[in-house]
């Protein structure tokens, strides 16, 4: 667990690292701090535009002072330094001196620092003084090698990118207990532009890699569906992500990819609703909140795992399946984006859940105090790290396979469609995307209705006798437009970011299999509000799901037949359990960008009817987000 390191170490490393930027005025590759790097084509061009731009020379760095003595620690380090530079390859220099320049970035020393360099030193303290005194013999050329070193990598045509993130939360009110949490993720991308070396224009592989680690917040939340307060737990530990190859025409009219890819990260995009914390506005957005009679799975060799329902339309960033996409842009404002995939059930693994309202007392024998506390009968993560699955998985149309204990896990296909809208308004040109989009998740499953009786008296059971369908459908459509630019005077003649945004996004799916039928979010987004601040950002946020009435019908029914059973065995009988009807959040985030590549988010959620059922109180989570893009 890395989470005591990073929270001891990070704020003295990013305050020494920024006042260095500041003295050699080195500026980082930015990414976007709305955007993802998964398959995300804005990053995509930043991250090029970035890092084939012309390297900034860093200011000449004062010579250290002649009265300063100089120390043994120095002289070994110099000693020790022109020996590695003498002997090793080129090529392992360039690796060496790479390797040397994160350390000096962090406890960099105060003669290469300048005045903010010292004011921060001599706040650390005297050992990283001490340590930093020992890299003075780490010279401008070093600098300059690695700067020609990521420029080379550049002409070659590799690119890389990556961002780390860590998030507190702590739940001041409402659901199981209060308490705090924190959890983390580290992500990389590399690009490799056929462009370059091989003449191949518009021919790019991509590479992604993602690390999560850290507390689940809604452990302690309650939150159900979907709308947990983090959105950042699937999927933990090294994870592989996005492997494909893409090719698009110089005008961009004309996209196509193959490769191991997921369809989120191409299909309802929305980077303004990154910028918030809850899962179901960051991520889910309705779709996948679903569940119901489905497809059974069996795991080969680890039977505790057996009988899964197989998980509906997995509509987050951990899914990964074979495929692939094309686009073609008809005119510069219109586009559409169609993509088949690979559908396999539980890819990201199933997660084990805790006890929760409906599980306890006094609904059920498992006393009250158990709420929150692990499930020993639900099942536990199967992590298969994208890799299980990467290896070869046999498919076929309709995932077939015999429902409610098939033999083997179905797989079958996984298809998006959507039809967009980009255009640019008035004489501010602000920017609008209207789209509409279709999803079809293959994998067969069951209707919630009609549920029948089989036997009579004590021996009465309640069988679903709901159809089966070969897949899934969910429907969505989005309207995000930019409302307001603030007019400002630009020797570039370039249109202003500050102003005000919203975004909306409403999702359907079928209430005769999906729990979760209707989702709706809206939010509002102003950038520097503040003065001196043209890179902040101030959103507010609401989302809110409702349920399948034939969801509730069926657990009524159900509910009948096996109560009458008890009664006529003598047994115990609870109350019946209460059925999701409504569940909303409401965020609040503020991003300070701190630099270009450093940002620090405060952020509040309020979680009304956590568990859709009236069974748990109103949560209210308050957090900060430090995320740091190199």
């Amino acid at each position: 667990m890395i989470v005591p390191r990073f929270l001891i170490y990070l704020p003295v490393c990013l305050i020494v690292l920024a006042a260095n930027l500041l003295a050699q005025e080195i500026t980082p590759k930015f990414l976007d701090p709305t955007e993802e790097l998964d398959g995300n084509e804005v990053m995509k061009k930043q991250q090029l535009r970035s890092a084939t731009s012309p390297t900034p020379k860093p200011r000449p760095l004062p010579q250290p002072s002649p009265s300063r003595p100089v120390s043994e620690i120095e002289k070994a380090s110099e000693s020790s330094g022109n020996v590695i530079q003498r002997y090793l390859p080129v090529a392992l220099t360039a690796v060496y001196t790479e390797i040397g320049s994160d350390v000096t970035s962090v406890m960099q020393y105060s003669d290469h620092l300048g005045e903010a360099g010292h004011a921060v030193s001599q706040g650390v303290g005297s050992e990283m003084s001490l340590i930093g005194h020992a890299l003075d013999s780490v010279s401008h050329r070093e600098f300059e090698i690695i700067n020609s070193f990521e420029k080379q990598l550049a002409d070659w045509g590799l690119i890389f990118g990556g961002d780390w993130q860590g998030n507190y939360y702590g739940n001041v009110a409402g659901g199981y207990r209060t308490g705090s949490a924190f959890d983390e993720q580290i992500k990389l991308a590399f690009i490799y532009d056929f462009g370059k070396k091989l003449k191949i224009k518009g021919l790019k592989a991509y590479s992604n890699f993602r690390y999560r680690d850290g507390d689940d917040i809604n452990n302690l939340t309650g939150a159900a569906s979907g709308f947990g307060p983090s959105n950042i737990q699937s999927g933990k530990e090294l994870r592989l992500m996005a492997q494909y190859l893409e090719y698009t025409t110089e005008n961009g009219a004309f996209m196509i990819n193959a490769g191991w890819m997921n369809p989120y990260d191409f299909f309802l995009q929305q980077p303004l609703s990154k910028l918030f914390q809850n899962n179901q506005i960051a991520s889910a957005k309705g779709i996948g909140g679903n569940s119901g009679g489905g497809a059974r799975e069996t795991f080969v060799g680890n039977p505790a795992f057996n009988n899964n329902v197989a998980a509906k339309i997995p509509w987050s960033s951990t899914y990964d399946a074979w495929g692939g996409t094309l686009r073609i842009k008809p005119t510069k404002s219109t586009y559409a984006i169609g993509g088949l995939y690979m559908a396999i059930p539980n890819a990201a693994g199933a997660i084990q859940g805790v006890y929760t309202p409906t599980q306890v007392a006094p609904y059920t024998s498992v006393p009250r105090n158990q709420l929150g506390k692990p499930n020993p009968s639900s099942r536990g993560t199967v992590n298969n790290n994208g890799l299980s699955t990467f290896g070869g998985a046999g498919w076929n149309a309709v995932g077939e396979g015999q429902p409610n204990g098939n033999s083997g896990n179905p797989n079958g296909f996984y298809s998006c469609t959507e039809f967009g809208w980009e255009p640019k308004l008035g004489s501010d040109k602000l920017e609008g995307k209207y789209a509409f989009g279709m999803i079809w998740w293959g994998i067969q499953d069951e209707n919630f209705l009609p549920v029948v009786q089989t036997g009579r008296g004590s021996n009465a059971k309640a069988v679903n006798a709901g159809s089966f369908n070969m897949g899934s459908w969910a429907w969505y459509f989005q309207a995000d437009q930019m409302l307001y630019r603030v007019k400002e005077s630009s020797p570039t003649q370039s249109l202003s970011k500050k102003g005000l945004y919203m975004f909306n996004a409403w999702s359907f799916s079928p209430s005769r299999y999906s729990l979760m039928d209707f989702y709706y979010q809206t939010g509002l987004v102003y950038q520097g509000l503040l003065s001196g601040r043209p890179d902040d950002r101030l959103g507010v946020a609401f989302g809110s799901a409702w349920f399948s009435s034939d969801a509730a019908s069926a657990y009524s029914q159900t509910y009948q037949i096996q109560t009458a059973a008890a009664i006529a065995g003598g047994k115990t009988v609870y109350p019946a359990q209460p059925q999701p009807t409504w569940g909303g959040v409401l965020e609040v985030d503020y991003q300070c960008m701190l630099t270009k590549w450093i940002s620090v988010k405060p952020f509040a959620e309020f979680i009304m009817n956590p568990q859709q059922n009236g069974t748990l109180g109103n949560v209210f989570v308050l957090g900060t987000q430090v995320a740091v893009r190199f």
